[in-house]
């Protein structure tokens, strides 16, 4: 006679088609919900990494600027360095003219 529940030979069926309807009806309530519970979890870990990277790059800039201002004393001394050479070029410039000059009005 089959499995009796309630005076009802039918009503494991319809239990287990319930059950079956119900969870499935959980499944794609959990599905849904992780959707978006998964999307949160995705966007902060994408959120994250940009702030850790933004960080990273603000933490990049001091350095970047000790080395931009080295280069530029560098380039400074230089530019210090060919104007004095440049002086003193102009100044050999001179004093051979005024020997030339003097020299030969003294001969």
């Amino acid at each position: 006679m089959g499995t009796v529940i309630l005076g009802n030979e039918l009503a494991l069926d319809v239990n287990v088609l319930w059950l079956l309807i119900l969870s499935l009806f959980f499944v794609f309530i959990v599905t849904a919900a992780a959707v978006r519970v998964i999307g949160v979890i995705t966007c902060a870990g994408v959120l994250t990494f940009g702030l850790a990277k933004a960080r990273a790059e603000v933490r990049a800039v001091p350095e970047a600027a000790a080395e931009t201002d080295a280069l530029e004393a560098a380039v400074a001394e230089a530019r210090a360095a060919a104007a004095e050479a440049t002086v003193a070029e102009a100044e050999a410039v001179i004093a051979a003219a005024q020997l030339r000059l003097f020299g030969e009005a003294g001969s």
